[in-house]
């Protein structure tokens, strides 16, 4: 069977080992921090593609108690990786993982 997948992956030019990431940015509106961190996000996922949710926590109590003035947060594949700013070099060596 791994064969056949080996032999479907170089065929289809897909990894069957390729894991697209979820990364999930905490925002509010009127966030300029925000606003950039979606920028570098975005620009970076030309390239290293990855599942991408955005939530803004003004619409969950809980969300705004733990990230209130913290934002913008994100997350990659359920972890905290980053606060106020996405630096682009890190978040491609974690979506490389």
């Amino acid at each position: 069977m791994a064969d056949i997948r080996r032999y479907i992956s170089w065929e289809t030019g897909l990894s069957s080992e390729k894991h697209e990431h979820q990364v999930t940015l905490y925002t509010k509106t009127g966030c300029h921090l925000c606003e950039n961190a979606y920028e570098v996000l975005m620009g970076v996922r030309e390239d290293r593609p990855f599942v991408f949710e955005t939530i803004d926590i003004t619409t969950d109590e809980i969300l705004m108690e733990i990230y209130g003035e913290l934002i913008p947060v994100v997350l990659i594949d359920g972890e905290e990786r980053f606060r106020y700013r996405v630096n682009e070099k890190r978040l491609r060596r974690e979506l490389s993982k």
